[in-house]
């Protein structure tokens, strides 16, 4: 157990020789911009959400970050596996799909809607995202797992637009352990959503 004044550090898995890590750093309550930039000085503060916030940094630094009285653990991050067959039950997607209709007693599909999800990669010339036209249904592709054209607002990661999935320029590869942000266009059915 990490003395009172310490956030305890979860290491899990090997080290890269070079001594860098990436690590989630967790606050009792949101971070405050002193405090992101004091996380700064540590290494390269990418990504804050609340409470939580990834910093990618070297070993030498986690017993002095972890004396920094606002965190309250720090955790080595790493790749997360695919359980569809546990997480579609879990979100109640069977009940959507088989009961919920629409004012006309249609399935409801989300045609219309702009769907924002994180996942382990996308494969954007499957068929399902694509219009009958051939045209994409994604919007945008934000790799985080490799360097390019950041999306506006972030140092970091690639993003891809509609124009680089039709070009097939974009370079996201699909099933790669590591985190993406696609926003894609449901398509099947237009409804009146406001009617």
């Amino acid at each position: 157990m990490p003395p009172p004044d310490r956030a305890p550090v979860i290491l899990q898995g090997g080290f890269s020789r070079d001594g860098e890590i990436s690590v989630l750093v967790e606050s009792s309550s949101p971070f405050t911009q002193p405090e992101i930039e004091q996380l700064g000085e540590y290494g390269a503060v990418t990504t804050v959400a609340g409470p939580i916030a990834v910093v990618h940094t070297e070993t030498s630094h986690l017993s002095e970050m972890s004396s920094l009285l606002f965190l309250v653990e720090i955790e080595k991050s790493y790749p997360l596996s695919v359980q569809l067959d546990k997480s579609v039950p879990d979100i109640g997607a069977p009940e959507v799909w088989n009961y919920v209709k629409d004012q006309a007693g249609r399935n409801v599909t989300g045609a219309g809607v702009i769907v924002g999800f994180v996942d382990t990669g996308i494969d954007t010339t499957h068929p399902d995202f694509s219009f009958p036209n051939g045209s994409t249904k994604i919007l945008y592709v934000w790799d985080q797992t490799v360097s390019g054209h950041t999306p506006k607002g972030f140092g970091y990661g690639h993003e891809c637009t509609s124009s680089d999935v039709e070009a097939r320029t974009c370079p996201e590869v699909e099933l790669v352990p590591a985190w993406r942000l696609a926003i894609t266009q449901a398509w099947r059915l237009q409804l009146e959503l406001f009617s």
